[in-house]
């Protein structure tokens, strides 16, 4: 197994192209497949379509038309909803609905503001626990560690530790007691 240590990365990297090629292929055999607004007339004006659902989008004017054929079902995108529903009048073609544009539910609406006010609190208690000295690491806390100074190193003799606070000379700060 170390042998082949380092080659996962290779291994994923061909894994994504082989899947985008395979779904790149698929997309361009869907898109020789499609059916267009023109075909739509033709097809209408032919008599071979039974029925039209005529679906409108959020963004108006545009829409999508659900075609009904005898044996199959066509599906068009078009950018106005009005120009088709008037093509079908002027065909004499009754045999059409028109569905109202789907609303989204209140709570679908209100879950990026939820979501966006839970991470702020979460942000705001992680700073204040950190600020609070609650954080891991006390970098900055109170130094309650048993360091000593050995002072024969240089010249002296003893250590700067002396029961339990640090010894220093006037002006400088003195770390905080512990129990």
């Amino acid at each position: 197994m170390k042998n082949f240590k380092g080659y996962g990365f290779f291994v994923v990297m061909l894994f994504v192209i082989i899947i985008a090629y395979i779904s790149s292929d698929y997309f361009m055999n869907a898109a020789k497949a499609s059916y267009t607004y023109a075909q739509f007339k033709q097809d209408l004006s032919a008599g071979m379509v039974k029925s039209v659902e005529v679906l409108q989008n959020a963004e108006v004017p545009t829409g999508e038309l659900r075609v009904k054929y005898s044996k199959e079902t066509k599906s068009v995108y078009v950018p106005d909803v009005n120009d088709v529903l008037e093509f079908l009048e002027q065909e004499n073609f009754t045999q059409f609905k028109v569905s109202d544009v789907a609303r989204t539910p209140w709570y679908l609406e209100l879950l990026p503001y939820v979501i966006g006010f839970v991470l702020i609190l979460v942000l705001f208690s992680m700073m204040s626990s950190n600020a609070n000295g609650g954080g891991g690491g006390k970098i900055l806390g109170c130094a309650g560690g048993t360091a000593h100074l050995p002072l024969s190193e240089y010249g002296g003799t003893g250590s700067l530790w002396d029961g339990g606070r640090l010894r220093v000379s006037a002006g400088q700060r003195e770390p905080c007691d512990r129990p």
